[in-house]
């Protein structure tokens, strides 16, 4: 079940994330910023091939090591 798109507020980044308007925008810019090697490799470290397969749970832990790679 589709449940509305919700933002996070910036101080709390575990409450309300969706994929597709905080994970996917974030994982796609991160390919567009540094290519797909980079972001395999981060997926890499959730031990995952696809963004989608990342535990909803370790979502924050993916955006901020998103976050870090686009500012190495």
């Amino acid at each position: 079940p589709a449940e509305p798109a919700k933002k996070a507020p910036a101080e709390e980044p575990e409450s309300a994330l969706t994929y597709a308007s905080d994970v996917m925008p974030a994982v796609i810019g991160l390919m567009n910023s540094k290519g797909r090697p980079v972001v395999l490799s981060l997926l890499e470290d959730f031990g995952v091939k696809n963004a989608q397969d990342v535990d909803e749970a370790r979502w924050p832990e993916l955006l901020e090591s998103i976050k870090e790679a686009l500012e190495a």
